[in-house]
């Protein structure tokens, strides 16, 4: 008998009992699909936390140490770095989507929740304000930025609640499922395109049934923290209550090894984000780009993107993402390799085109190699 993902998660979180894990332990000997799917779980959470390292220093990179930081999240930033990446990590496992879409996403939200990114504009003529995910690029954040940042919420933050900004509730059961060629172009409505990277072996195929993910915010939680940063330009009390809604649509993963090296090509329609009938975003766009803590630098790259409706951004962190072009439209490569000290070991490809995201994700994957992939999927 297989274990449940939500186990195999909690023991790699240890936390099971010794003897619940010990089981686990002596299990995970015999069985190839649990040891498969706990490496999968690995897979996950390990990018997750190197995405977000970029920029949200001080979030170790084993779990041992973000369970030592448990007991010392006294200071403000401390705490909000620690909820934030433990929220992705398990929210990357739990909704089982297309890893390095998921984290794409996760980052941006991350700097939302930093308050360096505003919403988008609204769409006027929809009943719902819609959010699609049809651009990618870079928005350059240094390591002062992100000092600039913890010293506001260290200075002015340090009593504010943040385990409490809203409610998140996640409808639809979500399964990674193994598939034939036929079934994963079955589960879509767009030509599934698998490249034949030199030296991999055949890929093994998984679908990633769809989601959807509802944010109720509180609003007064979200003002008293812009408040204690300094801001006067707050969130309407409109928003309270109000909920948004993320859809994650069925994704196809093909997993690629060549000896020790992986690679991973995630295929996906763009996710989409949806405002309700009267939401003022234009509102929560003024609000986070007037708070004073905002570097200034990264509030003009901000204030210069245009079409807020249709792009993710992509931080690139003293210099280890960048701009390219991907068979003829714009992506970002992040280059695992570009970190002074290699903690890093996995880089990534992720563009859209016609209504579909990709990403390639691998260990020694370089700018020129992953490129050359990515041209065998026009």
């Amino acid at each position: 008998m297989c274990y449940k993902e939500g186990i195999l998660q909690a023991y790699l979180d240890s936390e099971l009992d010794s003897e619940q894990a010990c089981e686990i332990t002596r299990h995970l000997e015999q069985c190839a699909g649990c040891r498969g799917a706990l490496a999968e779980l690995q897979s996950n959470d390990f990018f997750a936390k190197s995405c977000m390292e970029r920029y949200l220093a001080g979030v170790q990179e084993t779990y041992s140490t973000i369970k030592d930081t448990r007991s010392s999240r006294n200071c403000f930033s401390t705490r909000l770095r620690y909820n934030i990446s433990k929220l992705f990590e398990r929210g990357l496992n739990a909704m089982k989507l297309y890893k390095k879409i998921v984290v794409t996403a996760a980052m941006a939200a991350v700097l939302f929740t930093a308050f360096s990114i505003p919403a988008v504009r609204s769409m006027a003529g929809e009943l719902l304000t819609v959010f699609r995910m049809e651009k990618v690029q870079t928005v350059n954040i240094s390591t002062e930025d992100i000092k600039q940042i913890e010293r506001a919420f260290n200075e002015g933050a340090g009593n504010v609640n943040i385990d409490n900004f809203g409610q998140v509730e996640v409808v639809g059961k979500q399964e990674a499922v193994p598939v034939t060629f036929a079934q994963a172009a079955d589960a879509v409505d767009f030509t599934v395109k698998l490249p034949q990277p030199d030296g991999y072996e055949e890929p093994q195929l998984q679908k990633i049934t769809s989601s959807t993910a509802h944010l109720t915010l509180d609003v007064a939680n979200i003002n008293s923290l812009l408040q204690a940063m300094g801001s006067t330009k707050l969130l309407p009390e409109s928003l309270d209550g109000q909920t948004f809604t993320m859809h994650m649509p069925t994704a196809i993963l093909a997993n690629y090894r060549s000896g020790d090296d992986m690679l991973t090509v995630t295929q996906v329609r763009s996710p989409e984000m949806k405002a309700p009938s009267g939401v003022d975003v234009l509102a929560i766009k003024d609000a986070l780009l007037n708070v004073p803590a905002l570097p200034d630098n990264l509030r003009n790259q901000l204030l210069a993107i245009n079409d807020w409706q249709h792009t993710i951004l992509i931080p690139n962190m003293d210099g280890t993402s960048r701009d390219v072009i991907v068979n003829g439209t714009q992506g970002v490569f992040v280059d695992g390799n570009a970190r002074p000290d290699k903690s890093m070991a996995m880089s990534f490809l992720v563009w859209q085109n016609n209504g579909v995201v990709y990403t390639l994700s691998g260990t020694n994957l370089d700018e020129a190699s992953a490129l050359a992939i990515a041209g065998q999927m026009k």
